[in-house]
């Protein structure tokens, strides 16, 4: 997914891993897609800690469980918006754009 949509990403697949290297590297992130259900940290909580790194960073949040989500701990933790798995690609596409102030392609 991530190659058709043509971004330069970074995968990480130890979340307590993640803090540290955003801050390392804060200006490089455009854009951080995360899950909700991960091992060791929510989504949520990443947010959180992301943000408070950078406050200006767009994340979105993808979750297959939107009742377990509310909204007000969504707007505190600084997600830009949840996207609902499955996730089909052009779905994805648009979101990261939203995300990154880019609207649609002309």
């Amino acid at each position: 997914m991530r190659e058709s949509l043509r971004y330069e990403t970074v995968v990480k697949t130890k979340i307590l891993d993640v803090p540290e290297l955003f801050h390392q590297i804060r200006k490089a992130f455009d854009v951080v897609v995360t899950d909700m259900t991960m091992p060791n940290m929510k989504g949520l909580n990443l947010a959180r800690e992301l943000v408070r790194i950078r406050s200006d960073i767009p994340i979105n949040l993808c979750t297959g469980f939107s009742e377990a989500i509310h909204q007000d701990a969504i707007q505190r933790a600084g997600i830009r918006e949840v996207l609902m798995k499955p996730l089909p690609i052009p779905d994805l596409e648009e979101a990261l754009r939203r995300a990154m102030g880019r609207g649609n392609p002309c």
